[in-house]
């Protein structure tokens, strides 16, 4: 049989098929084998191009996987890893963009971020410490300016944002909200006013803020583009939206293992992380902000990433 991958011939160069055929094949055999997922989560984990590039030089789907599974979190919770591989309601994202689709549950995701809230400083000091005041810098908020920030989680950023200015914080789990409340109560944060509130349907009044902060938000909502399309409405025109998320690949490599994982980390979360607990962050894994900015009237100002496979990224866009 002739080796069946994921690539194409396109005169001396070869480029990844991002095709819905081509990953339906691969997730078959994810289904025969899963153990090769403890090689796609120690793949995620390293950030380490070479490795990526060797994955998918030696992958041969017609041939057993044999490789003995290693990741820790991959032995740990193989079962429930299994169960939603094996589901027959198992869900993948369109592979075209569906501005419509519902990717995420959202009662799920309220109740999940409920349950996470007294834990959540701790995952995130640990997992993901830092560059707090490194963003809030980026902001570069002026004096008297109304900020809003989506998503606020347990208030991690609070204590960065300069004095002189209006942070208005909201969140669609109460108990977040609860314990970023305790953290204004005791930084003295008087310039800070947050509520529960579903980002798809705010209610500020248009033209409310200079600039919106979504930090790590938009990769937890049910549907991106009703949260956009609200950012638009309550953002000034000229004003600043800023997002720092993880999100698709441009490496289409890396978008492929972000597309195979996408089931997984919309229910167990970063899985593929080493000790990291699961469900308690769910995500999409498989978000593709940039073309979802097509459908509201922003333009892109500036787009960084920062890590070898290109996730995470530095977003800012103006509001027209």
């Amino acid at each position: 049989l002739k080796q069946f991958n994921i690539f194409q011939k396109c005169k001396s160069s070869v480029k990844m098929k991002l095709e819905k055929q081509n990953l339906d094949f691969f997730i078959n055999y994810i289904k025969k084998y899963p153990d090769i997922l403890s090689e796609i989560f120690e793949i995620l984990e390293s950030y380490d191009l070479t490795k990526l590039n060797n994955f998918f030089d030696q992958l041969d789907l017609y041939y057993p996987y044999k490789k003995t599974p290693l990741h820790k979190n991959y032995l740990t919770h193989k079962d429930e890893i299994l169960k939603i591989l094996m589901s027959t309601t198992i869900f993948f994202p369109e592979i075209t963009l569906d501005p419509n689709q519902e990717i995420l549950d959202k009662n799920y995701i309220k109740n999940t971020f409920n349950n996470t809230a007294p834990d959540y400083d701790a995952i995130m000091n640990k997992f993901w410490p830092g560059r707090r005041q490194d963003k809030i810098d980026y902001l570069n908020i002026k004096e008297g300016e109304k900020i809003l920030e989506f998503g606020i989680g347990t208030g991690m950023n609070f204590e960065y944002y300069p004095d002189n200015c209006e942070i208005y914080g909201i969140d669609f789990a109460p108990n977040m909200v609860k314990y970023a409340q305790k953290k204004i109560d005791k930084l003295n944060k008087k310039n800070i006013t947050i509520q529960v509130m579903d980002g798809s349907n705010m209610s500020f009044n248009s033209n409310s803020f200079d600039k919106i902060n979504c930090d790590q938000a938009i990769c937890d909502v049910s549907n991106p583009i009703d949260v956009l399309k609200e950012f638009n409405r309550v953002c000034k025109n000229n004003g600043e939206i800023f997002f720092f998320e993880p999100l698709k690949s441009k490496n289409k490599k890396v978008a492929i293992l972000q597309y195979i994982f996408f089931p997984i980390g919309r229910v167990l979360g970063h899985v593929w992380i080493t000790e990291f607990p699961i469900k308690k962050i769910p995500y999409n894994s498989f978000i593709d902000l940039i073309s979802l900015l097509e459908y509201v009237p922003f333009k892109l100002i500036e787009c960084q990433t920062f890590d070898p496979f290109e996730i995470v990224h530095l977003i800012k866009c103006n509001n027209k």
